[in-house]
């Protein structure tokens, strides 16, 4: 967000309050307008380019999804089947101090829910890891694991929706998405999935072939106890189904790892879906 001076933030936000007030009212709008720092308005700017007109309406547009779906509001008793599945988890930290979000496609399904509640789900799960950030980051790293996807799960509305989410509701906030172990059917499907994406966010994705070297990419920003043995790492166990915290504490000597402990610990199956494993 360099170059996006205050000057020119001053005018972002003289320009989003004269835009036209939406059917839903003003007040969560003007409370949200007076919350949204300096960098939430450089993050806007940037992603149009420092068109100042253009990225009002997108942060009008974020603002009244916002406003729609509660975001601020949202907890697990809003998302009541999209959440147990686990597919999006917090998978701890990168090196530099980012928060990683962990997505396990194979656990997506999405025909047990609707588009309404997925778009809450995303919205809960991003908006909780980036304020998890540390360092001063308010960036994260995204890691789609591909592994066992079946085509004939996805569900492109809700697909289109995430990408939307991402790009427009919370520009900038992912610094860079690894898609691993995707399988061919899924690179066929991002033939249709790669228009939705814009520019910027196309160049912060790399789709890692079968022949990369996954384990030696992700080990350059994330320390090996903090990734799951099934990416190369040395942490033993799956990251916790939200809401749960992650309890585990590693072994970063080279003493062996300690076992996992954190409540509702879970452990991958061989179908690639999770089941609950009990508290040792």
């Amino acid at each position: 967000m360099a170059g996006v001076g205050s000057d020119l933030v001053a005018e972002f936000r003289a320009c989003l309050t004269q835009l036209p007030r939406s059917k839903h009212g003003t007040l969560f709008e003007d409370a949200e307008l007076q919350t949204m720092s300096d960098n939430d308005c450089r993050r806007f700017l940037t992603a149009r380019n420092n068109k100042v007109e253009m990225a009002a309406h997108m942060a009008r547009n974020a603002l009244e999804w916002r406003m729609r779906i509660q975001l601020d509001k949202l907890g697990p008793s809003d998302i009541p089947t999209a959440l147990p599945q686990g597919c999006w988890r917090f998978g701890g930290y990168t090196r530099d101090g980012q928060p990683i979000m962990l997505i396990k496609a194979a656990l997506w399904r999405p025909s047990e829910y609707t588009v309404d509640e997925y778009g809450k789900y995303v919205g809960y799960m991003m908006d909780t890891n980036f304020k998890r950030a540390k360092n001063g980051h308010e960036t994260a790293v995204v890691i789609f694991d591909m592994a066992n996807f079946s085509t004939l799960q996805a569900n492109f509305a809700m697909i289109r929706l995430l990408i939307t989410i991402n790009q427009d509701f919370f520009p900038e906030r992912m610094s860079r998405c690894y898609i691993i172990n995707s399988p061919r059917l899924f690179r066929w499907s991002w033939r249709t999935i790669y228009p939705w994406v814009d520019v910027r966010t196309r160049d912060k994705i790399s789709m890692l072939a079968p022949d990369d070297n996954v384990a030696q990419i992700l080990l350059a920003d994330i320390d090996s106890h903090v990734l799951e043995v099934a990416y190369g790492g040395t942490r033993p166990c799956p990251y916790p189904i939200p809401p749960a915290e992650d309890e585990y504490v590693p072994d970063v000597g080279h003493l062996p790892s300690q076992p996992c402990t954190n409540a509702g610990e879970l452990e991958d199956t061989k179908d690639g879906s999770d089941t609950q494993k009990p508290r040792q």
